[in-house]
């Protein structure tokens, strides 16, 4: 990779990509530089942005975060993982609303990710959306059923919609 940027300097791609490594390998500083690279060469790639908006995630830097993506030009097609790291600072934020409108606006897109429905299912249960809740723990135990802690909160969800009853 570094003999890669010594070739070309000027593609953003290369520094993505150290990035990635360098995340990987801990070493959030150097993947910052490498980002903040990507970023000045090519400030409109996508899959640049979304690698800073990862990294700020695994920061915890959520305000810079929420800053960042709201920033971006939305008015093209929009990579659904944009909306998800917005709804999970948004969730960090306490902002329940503006966190389930992104979550929302990722679920058609990721719908078949497990990391995201399980992301989703955690905030369903954590505002207490019972209905949401339960069509998501469905959707996730068709993609991983031998998850027990998930089919035991379907299970409880279940008991508690029969007790009701």
């Amino acid at each position: 990779m570094q003999k890669g940027i010594e070739q070309d300097a000027t593609n953003p791609t290369l520094f993505a990509l150290g990035a990635s490594l360098a995340i990987k390998e801990e070493n959030l500083d150097l993947a910052e530089n490498y980002l903040k690279k990507a970023r000045a060469i090519d400030p409109e790639n996508q899959a640049v942005a979304l690698s800073w908006s990862n990294l700020l995630l695994a920061q915890h830097k959520d305000e810079d975060n929420v800053a960042f993506l709201e920033a971006l030009d939305k008015s093209d097609e929009v990579d659904p993982q944009i909306y998800w790291n917005l709804a999970k600072s948004y969730d960090r934020l306490d902002d329940v609303d503006k966190a389930r409108e992104n979550y929302l606006l990722a679920f058609n897109a990721l719908q078949d990710s497990a990391d995201f429905l399980h992301d989703v299912i955690d905030f369903f249960q954590s505002t207490g959306a019972t209905a949401e809740l339960k069509a998501a723990l469905t959707r996730y135990l068709k993609l991983v059923p031998d998850d027990v802690d998930m089919q035991d909160r379907l299970d409880e969800l279940n008991d508690e919609a029969d007790d009701q009853q």
